[in-house]
């Protein structure tokens, strides 16, 4: 996550974004490493990308029984509930305000939402309009 994170750090800095990293330790899971890296840099990226100048993103990690829970929360827009609906379709754009045109494909989520589906997993998002949006996922442990 620290790798990822420093990825993203011009983005984190053109935005003046403050990014608390607050993971328990360093965490066992079964999981494909590629593929959940990709899966937390689209989060990561839309955290950045529609949230407020100054805004914070809080990453966190904490073990549930026998499994790790990883949640990217950020201080942006949020989402309306009509939108979360529709944000795992292929090609769907969230413009967050009349003022922000996206700037991607629309398949951000879609991918994220085909990562976890893989590791049986399910991504939960929480938003509240101009709070910010919680997306939380859980990821095996081995036994």
């Amino acid at each position: 996550i620290k790798d990822i994170i420093n990825e993203f750090k011009n983005k984190i800095e053109e935005k003046n974004l403050k990014v608390i990293l607050l993971i328990d330790d360093e965490h066992k899971i079964f999981a494909s490493k590629n593929l959940l890296k990709i899966a937390i840099k689209e989060l990561l990226e839309n955290a950045i990308k529609f949230n407020r100048i100054g805004g914070e993103i809080v990453i966190s990690s904490r073990s549930i029984n026998d499994s790790i829970e990883i949640t990217i929360k950020d201080t942006g827009v949020g989402i309306s509930e009509e939108i979360i609906k529709n944000i795992f379709e292929p090609f769907f754009q969230f413009s967050g305000s009349l003022h922000y045109k996206p700037k991607g494909l629309g398949i951000g989520l879609a991918i994220v939402k085909r990562i976890l589906d893989i590791h049986d997993s399910k991504l939960h998002i929480k938003s509240e309009k101009n709070k910010g949006t919680e997306c939380s996922f859980c990821i095996k442990k081995p036994k």
